[in-house]
C-alpha cells in the first residue's frame, strides 16, 4: 500500500502549479515542492523514524507557515488547516491506515489548493 500513498502524497504538488499560475512566491513553490517529495520519500522507506520524519513533518509546518503569512483569507485558512490536521490525528490510529491515510492526502490536497488561490 506505500504505493498507494505516495501516488497520493505526490497531489500535493499540483499546489506548486497554482501558486505559480496565480502570481505566487516562487519560495512557497519552492518549499511546497520540497515537502512534496519529503513526504513521499518518507512514505516510500516505510515512514521510518529519523531524518525523513522530521523533514516530512518540518515540511509540513514550514508549509502552514508560508499559508498563514500569505493568505487574504485567514479566518478560512485557519479552519481548513484545523479540520485537516484534526482529520490526521484521528485517520493515523486507524486499522486501515494507508487507506485512509491516502484518502486524507486526497483531502489535504484540495485544502493545499484552495488555500493557494487566496494567497499572494
Amino acid at each position: 500500500m506505500r504505493e498507494l500513498l505516495v501516488c497520493t502524497a505526490a497531489l500535493h504538488a499540483c499546489t506548486a502549479v497554482v501558486i505559480v499560475a496565480t502570481g505566487g512566491s516562487d519560495a512557497f513553490a519552492l518549499w511546497v515542492m520540497c515537502a512534496t517529495a519529503a513526504s513521499m520519500a518518507w512514505h516510500w522507506r516505510g515512514e521510518p523514524a529519523g531524518w525523513l520524519a522530521v523533514a516530512d513533518y518540518a515540511g509540513a509546518v514550514g508549509w502552514l507557515a508560508f499559508e498563514l503569512a500569505r493568505t487574504r483569507q485567514l479566518a478560512t485558512t485557519i479552519l481548513l488547516n484545523t479540520i485537516v490536521f484534526a482529520l490526521n490525528r484521528l485517520v493515523a490510529r486507524s486499522e486501515q491506515y494507508a487507506m485512509h491515510h491516502s484518502i486524507w492526502h486526497i483531502i489535504s490536497a484540495l485544502k493545499s489548493i484552495v488555500v493557494a488561490r487566496s494567497c499572494n
